[in-house]
């Protein structure tokens, strides 16, 4: 999705399956780790479950912002 402006994803004995993403929505960016997840292909669906509570619990709407248009 669109709202995406970077993720990483990995394996390590420690961690497990994990996921780093940064997400942009109006004139915000947050920072979702998913980490130690019970199977690989878990971390994609997790970190979208998070983005949804995250967008209903702040509040924010949809509309998502381009990376170019970001102010750090």
């Amino acid at each position: 999705p669109q709202e995406y402006m970077g993720i990483k994803t990995g394996v390590t004995t420690t961690a497990g399956p994990c996921l780093s993403s940064l997400v942009a929505v109006e004139d915000r960016q947050f920072i979702i780790i998913v980490l130690a997840c019970a199977k690989i292909g878990l971390r994609f669906k997790e970190t979208e479950i998070l983005k949804r509570w995250l967008f209903k619990h702040e509040g924010l709407n949809k509309r998502m912002k381009k990376m170019s248009s970001l102010k750090p």
